[in-house]
């Protein structure tokens, strides 16, 4: 079941932050959030294995990893991780995504379904630590408190100790590995290490003391799964999920392994997590358009043709952030370019007047591409589709919405591969009028 596509990754632009993301396999997007300190490395054991039935989004959250949070470090907010979630999926389209969130990555899912109803079509919700549910008991206070004051008098490697105890990953707790961790999974091991002070200062209290909005849950349209591992009985995140799960209404569904089987168990984990996932409904039909970021692909693809649709992808972003210099580091200082402006060629990108286009209009500039093709011999590769522009511009034209046709012919370099040639064009009405054929639209698969 492992699928052998490629990873592609990059960084979307948030308020305040860059959220780094990766992107693997085809069909509905299935957004991965982890918890605590960890990153998006720490789902590389179950993101292959679904991979052939979902496009596997896993990021950074804010602060972990390398999604770096801009000025000094701040107490986290829940509606800023649950905002960010919001911002990867509007990313990546406008229907209803899967989302799995593990331990305080639940915590983040369920904001984000309690304050954007409709963006998700099912979120399991991995033990999430709801420790304000415990309140009565009085042990939300006294974890949180034991954490930091391990931390103050003896440093972040006891404090973290304290906290994975709590958490249920210490021995005996499903914390025994069926395989030795991966590389992939060894170097997120070793991120979340430089992540443990930032969460301990900034992270641990305010996802842990966040309370969730059982009336919002309870009005979504959102089917929310609460998952507990059949090894956790008795931790205190094994002990909040059932207390969620009882103010919602629902029954737990227990998962193979402990606090972090999607590791210890990947392929259990995976399995039952399809199988969750496919009481929702899953509809595997190609959109007829879809943003280039998400480049989800119905076969495999080589590491060359994934790359060059990395690059038409950071073409598309760099319009919807007006960021001209990123539209430029995708093309060779002397590729000729044929597009839609005047003169009939241009040398290369005009930094300046790429700027000055950007500035002329008054919203972001989507691109959306449809039905791109790679083909790749050697140094040099063809790739050809269409692009649909849209947005408002300043001046009397107003709201803008048209599909073009697009060639490009792209050079590997030891930088990359670079667009050496575009080529852009419109249709002509063959009339009297001459008009561009602006109405015209691809033919539906």
């Amino acid at each position: 079941m492992t699928n052998t596509q490629s990873i592609r990754s990059s960084l979307l632009k948030v308020p305040g932050a860059q959220i780094y993301y990766e992107i693997q396999g085809a069909g509905p997007v299935l957004l991965m959030i982890p918890g605590g300190p960890t990153d998006a490395g720490i789902f590389s054991g179950i993101a292959p294995l679904l991979a052939d039935r979902f496009t596997a989004v896993r990021y950074d959250p804010r602060g972990n990893s390398r999604s770096v949070v801009e000025g000094e470090p701040q107490d986290q907010e829940m509606d800023v991780h649950g905002d960010d979630a919001a911002a990867l999926l509007a990313f990546f389209g406008d229907e209803p995504a899967f989302v799995l969130g593990s331990s305080g990555g639940g915590q983040i899912g369920l904001n984000l379904v309690a304050r954007y109803p409709g963006r998700v079509k099912t979120l399991v919700a991995h033990e999430p630590p709801c420790m304000r549910l415990l309140r009565e008991t009085g042990e939300d206070d006294k974890f949180l408190n034991v954490v930091q004051e391990t931390y103050r008098a003896a440093g972040v490697g006891a404090a973290m100790q304290k906290f994975a105890e709590g958490a249920g990953l210490g021995p005996g707790r499903g914390a025994e590995r069926k395989t030795p961790p991966s590389p992939e999974l060894a170097e997120a091991f070793a991120r979340t290490k430089g992540n443990a002070e930032f969460f301990i200062k900034h992270g641990m209290k305010p996802i842990g003391s966040y309370v969730p909005d059982v009336s919002a849950l309870g009005k979504s349209a959102t089917r929310v799964v609460v998952g507990v591992g059949e090894v956790s009985a008795g931790t205190m995140p094994y002990r909040t999920a059932v207390a969620l799960a009882e103010r919602l209404g629902v029954e737990p569904v227990v998962f193979p392994g402990g606090h972090g089987g999607y590791n210890n168990d990947a392929e259990g984990f995976a399995a039952k997590l399809h199988e969750v996932l496919s009481q929702s409904g899953i509809s595997y039909a190609t959109q007829g358009g879809f943003p280039m970021a998400t480049a989800t692909l119905d076969v495999p693809v080589s590491t060359d043709e994934a790359a060059i649709l990395a690059v038409v992808e950071t073409l598309s972003r760099a319009h919807r952030e007006k960021d001209a210099v990123l539209f430029a580091a995708q093309f060779a200082e002397d590729a000729a370019i044929f597009n839609l402006a005047p003169p009939l060629i241009h040398h290369g990108v005009d930094l300046e007047e790429k700027k000055a286009w950007f500035e002329s209009w008054s919203t972001a500039v989507t691109i959306l591409a449809r039905d791109m093709q790679v083909k790749v011999s050697g140094d040099m590769a063809i790739c050809h589709g269409y692009l649909q522009m849209s947005g408002t511009k300043k001046g009397p034209e107003g709201s803008v919405r048209f599909w073009m046709r697009e060639t490009l012919c792209l050079e590997r370099r030891r930088d990359g591969w670079k667009i050496v040639h575009e080529h852009t064009s419109v249709p002509f009405y063959m009339d009297a009028t001459l008009r561009p054929a602006f109405d015209l639209q691809p033919e539906e698969a």
